[in-house]
C-alpha cells in the first residue's frame, strides 16, 4: 500500500539581487570586450578585478553607482571613454536584454587604431552617499573634447537597466 505525498515548494528570488549580479557580469564583459576590440591589454582590469567587484556590487546594491568610464587617455587628456550610466527601476523588468557584443566590436573596429603610449582606467561616477569602498578613491575624469557620441546599447535586468555611450575626440 502507498501513501501519496503531496509538497509545495515556494521558491523567492530577490529580484534586486539578481539585477546587480548580472549587471556587474555583463560590465566586465563588455569591460574586457571593449579592451580586446580597442587592442588594450585587459591586465589593468583583470589584476584590479577585486577592487571593481567590490565597488561595483557596494554602489549598485544601494543604487549610488551613476556611471562607470573606461576611460582611454595619453598623458592626462583622454582620447575617448566609453560610459557605462546606470538607471535604477522601483519596479523590476523581468525581461533580460544583453549587452550588443557584436555591434560593440563592430563599431570599435571603425575607430581609428589609438596611438602608441596610450593607457586605460576605470572611473566612477556615485552619488554624494555612496559608501567608501576600499581601494577606490576620488578622482576626476581626464578633459575630453568630445567630437564624436555614439549610443551602443542598452542592456538590463530587473531593477538596473544600462544605457553604454562612446564619447570620442579629435586626437
Amino acid at each position: 500500500m502507498g501513501t501519496l505525498v503531496t509538497e509545495q515548494v515556494n521558491v523567492g528570488v530577490n529580484v534586486m539581487t539578481e539585477s546587480v549580479n548580472f549587471t556587474v557580469n555583463s560590465t566586465f564583459q563588455g569591460m574586457l570586450r571593449l579592451a580586446h576590440a580597442r587592442g588594450l591589454k585587459p591586465d589593468h582590469i583583470i589584476e584590479k578585478r577585486e577592487r571593481i567587484e567590490n565597488g561595483l556590487f557596494t554602489w549598485l546594491g544601494e543604487q549610488s553607482l551613476l556611471a562607470l568610464h573606461l576611460e582611454v587617455f595619453l598623458g592626462d587628456v583622454a582620447l575617448e571613454r566609453f560610459d557605462l550610466e546606470f538607471k535604477y527601476r522601483a519596479e523590476a523588468d523581468r525581461n533580460i536584454r544583453k549587452p550588443d557584443i557584436s555591434k560593440l566590436e563592430e563599431f570599435c573596429k571603425r575607430l581609428p587604431r589609438l596611438p602608441d603610449g596610450i593607457d586605460y582606467r576605470v572611473v566612477v561616477t556615485t552619488t554624494d552617499e555612496a559608501s567608501d569602498v576600499p581601494g577606490w578613491s576620488p578622482t576626476d575624469l581626464f578633459p575630453l573634447d568630445v567630437t564624436n557620441e555614439c549610443g551602443l546599447s542598452e542592456f538590463g535586468f530587473g531593477n538596473i537597466g544600462t544605457n553604454l555611450v562612446y564619447r570620442g575626440g579629435r586626437w
